[in-house]
């Protein structure tokens, strides 16, 4: 991931604000978390664990793998995290 940092800055020199959703993307879509070949299980745990700093929970990680069988994509379902309640009280929590 420290070379998709390294593009993430790289990309953003001159766009203004950097925001924690659109790292995020980035970092989502490089070419090295690609390279991990992640099932959609472990993809939703990966963004509880990046966005919440925990574990999933049952009817959650439940309600995000249906999603991801009904054809919502990856991207959405990412920004379902980044812009849920509980992310944004994190990033308050940090006066971000």
């Amino acid at each position: 991931i420290g070379i998709a940092y390294n593009g993430v800055i790289a990309e953003n020199q001159g766009e203004g604000e950097i925001t924690a959703e659109n790292a995020a993307k980035r970092f989502f879509a490089s070419d090295e978390f690609i390279a991990r070949e992640l099932g959609d299980a472990d993809y939703v745990e990966v963004l509880y664990q990046t966005f919440m700093g925990r574990a999933s929970e049952a009817a959650g990680k439940t309600y995000w793998m249906q999603k991801l069988q009904n054809g919502v994509t990856r991207e959405t379902v990412l920004e379902g995290f980044s812009q849920s309640d509980e992310f944004k009280e994190i990033m308050a929590g940090y006066g971000l």
